[in-house]
């Protein structure tokens, strides 16, 4: 597949560009905003079974970047598709950190 662009790094000296495939993930469920959503509970429920992965991901070390990461619900669900794609390691990288409601 193409690249949808390039995500660098620099650290210990060394550089190192990493591609960003936007397309291994995908939205095949219209839910409500996760903001919209009260509790944990809630929010991973409306994320279940919202996105599909595609088979390129197997056997691929996946890291998966969010910009604010509130209960993680769809974090957690990307990782369960990805995974069930064949994926071999997904680990996720967040910008910012919500504070997260009870519940």
């Amino acid at each position: 597949g193409g690249w949808a662009g390039k995500l660098g790094w620099v650290g210990e000296g060394k550089q190192v560009e990493i591609p960003l495939m936007e397309h291994w993930v995908r939205r095949v469920a219209d839910t409500p905003r996760q903001t919209t959503m009260s509790g944990r509970r809630a929010r991973q429920l409306n994320v279940r079974d919202a996105f599909a992965a595609s088979a390129e991901v197997r056997g691929k070390r996946i890291v998966v970047v969010d910009d604010v990461m509130t209960s993680g619900a769809t974090l957690e669900e990307i990782a369960r598709v990805l995974k069930r794609a064949g994926a071999a390691e997904v680990n996720n990288a967040v910008l910012g950190r919500a504070q997260p409601e009870s519940g």
